[in-house]
């Protein structure tokens, strides 16, 4: 019998557990693949995992109309790492539209916002808390009995932390049975799910930060090699097309003997973790909760990941750096010099359109050979709002909540195009941006994106792989016993 995660846990391991990652946070990048998500970006809960499945929640249905509710003047305080009433318009004067970028969404959210301040006798307000001292600040306050924030926003990492250490009211205790949440979901949908409950929320909207790869169609043409975007329409797009491109792209193009033009280029575990993804492997086995390196699909999907970084020798490496891999900022950002045919690519990686120096597309990393599904990326719990457990009346938080997102009234797809709208300026065609919606549809869910740190020993796998130092195998059983000690931890065991 498959067993739960949530169980009864010393106050002692949640502390060293939680604490420490959440301090830990502070020395990482915070945009690691769990880690597509930036500054007030979310994430989709893939629909055919488990979001119409949730134990104790209602059948969808029309949402009825609530009850007047007033709350005698009370202040919602939100605590994250930016002022996510801002974004509303809360408090603000009405948007100008001279500057604003949409103004009919815009003044809809801020004549929005009103609407609920007087229909509901509320206020807002917020507390700025770092990114990474999220986790401590949330604990440190549940065990004060004090209340860091009525509402906070978590990333899946932090999310994870909170429902082990029993930081967050489920949707259980916060939705009514007519909510939308629990209905229809025209405005507000589940987030992180976990044992059949709902720990967190977002607007309804489609992911557009989903990581993919991008195509420098330069250096394509030059070389002759065939489109991904054609192959991916044609459902020709493969490992194997994907081993030719690279290899196609790989040269030295000055005669000097050394290579600068490179088949792919990106931060090795980003490669790697969608790669595992697309061939529908685990870092973490969901049946036993133990190491899941060994899957059959891993180590598929670890074979062609050693020939990228060791036998091909097609990942665009830093060329005469004493640490020619190690360098994250490097990594990431090394598809702006050109010289690869392929590269991790994002919505908010690229930015603006008018800053590449090149012609470009967008293209979801190739299925493997063992994928019976349509993922083509990996994540841990999504990112979204979540209700402390110190929050007094969270029924009446949701519902405030509920209210908030409720903006687009009878118009729901607007949130759909708004999100088009904000990944509009960072892709050349509607196409890319189609693309980049069925990335964000596609994710493979798997715990060892929540457990804090537990995917960076990829690098370490890449390090080895790129060296010479460790076959396939060598390296899955090497690291085998620190990682299930991670995951022993990170569940109390």
């Amino acid at each position: 019998m498959k067993k739960t995660i949530l169980k009864s846990k010393k106050v002692m391991v949640v502390l060293v557990a939680l604490v420490l990652l959440g301090l830990a946070a502070c020395g990482r990048e915070n945009n690691d693949e769990n880690g597509d998500d930036t500054a007030n970006n979310q994430d989709t809960v893939v629909t055919d995992n488990n979001v119409n499945d949730t134990a104790g929640t209602a059948a969808v249905q029309d949402t009825p109309m609530a009850p007047v509710l007033d709350l005698d003047g009370r202040t919602i305080t939100s605590a994250t790492w930016w002022n996510i009433w801002g974004e509303r318009h809360t408090g603000s004067e009405p948007p100008d539209p001279a500057t604003s970028s949409n103004y009919l969404v815009d003044r809809m959210q801020w004549e929005n916002m009103r609407r609920v301040e007087e229909e509901f006798n509320v206020s807002f307000d917020y507390i700025i808390v770092a990114q990474g001292e999220i986790v401590a600040a949330l604990l440190a306050s549940v065990l004060a009995g004090d209340s860091l924030g009525d509402v906070i926003y978590l990333l899946g990492p932090h999310t994870f932390s909170a429902i082990i250490g029993d930081m967050l009211h489920n949707a259980g205790t916060f939705a009514s049975p007519d909510s939308d949440l629990l209905n229809a979901r025209t405005y507000v949908t589940p987030r992180a799910i976990m044992d059949g409950e709902i720990w967190t929320f977002s607007d309804n909207f489609p992911m557009v930060h989903g990581m993919g790869m991008g195509v420098n169609l330069d250096i394509i043409n030059a070389v002759g090699a065939p489109n991904p975007v054609d192959l991916f329409n044609a459902g020709e797009w493969t490992w194997d097309a994907m081993r030719e491109i690279m290899l196609m792209a790989t040269m030295d193009t000055t005669g000097d003997g050394v290579v600068d033009q490179f088949g792919i280029s990106g931060q090795p575990h980003n490669i790697m973790i969608n790669l595992i993804a697309a061939n529908n492997g685990h870092l973490v086995d969901p049946e036993t909760f133990t190491y899941g390196f060994g899957d059959p699909n891993t180590l598929e999907a670890f074979e062609f990941i050693y020939e990228i970084f060791n036998t091909l020798n097609v990942w665009h490496y830093d060329v005469g750096a004493a640490n020619p891999m190690g360098d994250w900022t490097r990594n990431m950002w090394s598809f702006r010099e050109g010289r690869s045919a392929l590269f991790t690519a994002a919505t908010w990686l690229v930015g603006s359109s008018d800053d590449m120096p090149f012609n470009y597309a967008f293209v979801p990393y190739p299925k493997g050979p063992s994928n019976p599904y349509s993922y083509v990326r990996m994540y841990g719990l999504p990112s979204g709002y979540a209700i402390p457990i110190t929050t007094q009346n969270p029924q009446d938080v949701f519902r405030i909540l509920e209210e908030v997102q409720s903006w687009p009234g009878d118009e729901p797809e607007l949130v759909t195009f708004t999100a088009i709208n904000y990944a509009n300026p960072s892709w050349l065609t509607e196409d890319d941006i189609w693309r980049v919606l069925y990335v964000g549809e596609n994710v493979k869910h798997d715990l060892g994106m929540s457990i804090h740190g537990y995917y960076w020993v990829l690098g370490d796998f890449a390090y080895n792989f790129w060296h010479g130092h460790m076959t396939v195998a060598q390296a899955v059983e090497t690291f085998r016993p620190q990682q299930q000690e991670m995951i022993d931890i990170a569940l109390g065991n």
